[in-house]
């Protein structure tokens, strides 16, 4: 009898992690330099809002709640979403920073003034048709190591790639 309870906590932390993995990228934090970077490079404004897709430990939603944004997350983990509320907590960030427990493939992007992604590059596609479905023209995406392979970044600094979603043009509309 213990070997198939065992048996099936083995086959359920299998299926939990094989879930985990298929959404999005694994979990690998930004280094602090890399964040402070990314704020300066997004040209963010005070009372921007702005989400971070896989937000992880919730570093990159914390630096960019004490520059001035009304910054999300948006992390499938439980663990992570634990440890970003109780960093956001220890920041006295409560009402600037938030973390949401959801799977970002599910929740729509377009509230949004600015979109971080860090993510792979077989999903980075993906992404660039999620954006130019639901992110309004003049919505800025700042991507992390990994690029939108159709779009054209406005500003490089490797390992920074910074996007805006412009208003497609009628000739490139499908008829």
């Amino acid at each position: 009898m213990l070997i198939i309870i065992a048996n099936v906590l083995v086959l359920v932390v299998t299926i939990i992690l094989l879930y985990y993995v298929t959404s999005g990228a694994p979990y690998l934090p930004t280094t602090d330099k890399n964040v402070l970077k990314m704020v300066k490079f997004a040209g963010m404004k005070r009372g921007q809002k702005i989400l971070d897709v896989g937000s992880g430990d919730g570093r990159i939603v914390i630096a960019f709640a004490k520059a001035g944004a009304e910054a999300h997350g948006f992390e499938i983990n439980p663990i992570l979403v634990w440890m970003s509320r109780r960093n956001i907590k220890r920041a006295g960030l409560q009402g600037k920073a938030f973390i949401h427990f959801v799977n970002f493939w599910k929740r729509d992007f377009s509230p949004y003034d600015l979109v971080i992604v860090y993510q792979i590059t077989h999903l980075m596609k993906k992404f660039q048709k999620k954006f130019e479905k639901e992110l309004r023209p003049g919505t800025k995406i700042l991507c992390n190591s990994f690029f939108l392979p159709d779009w054209k970044a406005i500003k490089f600094d490797k390992p920074l790639y910074l996007y805006e979603k412009v208003k497609m043009r009628k000739s490139k509309l499908k008829s």
